[in-house]
């Protein structure tokens, strides 16, 4: 049984590079598909469900490697709590580069996402 003072941290258990790329990779996966259905408005009311089995999808796959973080606050947070701190620049880098990667690469494959967004008036 875990120590109480330890759930909830995570930390890589597949290596530190092999974490650190599976961090990248799944949080680009996440940020290009959040940008896909914020611009798609045929999935509508679908969207949340799309994002939320994209995030049950790199869980199961990346949970037992790297803990699937995806997100900063989600390590950092427990980290400061627990005064564990093992990895974390994994957990702090890795979706910062994951989700530019993400949007950008959406951004260049979906040219039309540009016109789409709604322009704020000059004189603000």
């Amino acid at each position: 049984m875990e120590p109480v003072h330890t759930v909830g941290i995570t930390y890589p258990a597949g290596g530190i590079l092999r974490s650190f790329v599976l961090e990248i990779l799944l949080t680009y996966i996440l940020m290009f598909v959040v940008t896909a259905v914020s611009n798609n408005p045929s999935v509508g009311d679908f969207s949340g469900v799309v994002v939320a089995c994209t995030v049950a999808a790199n869980s199961l796959f990346g949970g037992p490697i790297s803990g699937a973080s995806m997100n900063p606050a989600r390590t950092i947070g427990p980290a400061i709590a627990s005064n564990s701190y093992t990895g974390i620049w994994i957990y702090i880098l890795g979706p910062a580069l994951g989700a530019l990667g993400g949007a950008w690469s959406f951004k260049l494959l979906n040219p039309r996402a540009q016109k789409n967004q709604k322009t704020m008036p000059s004189s603000i």
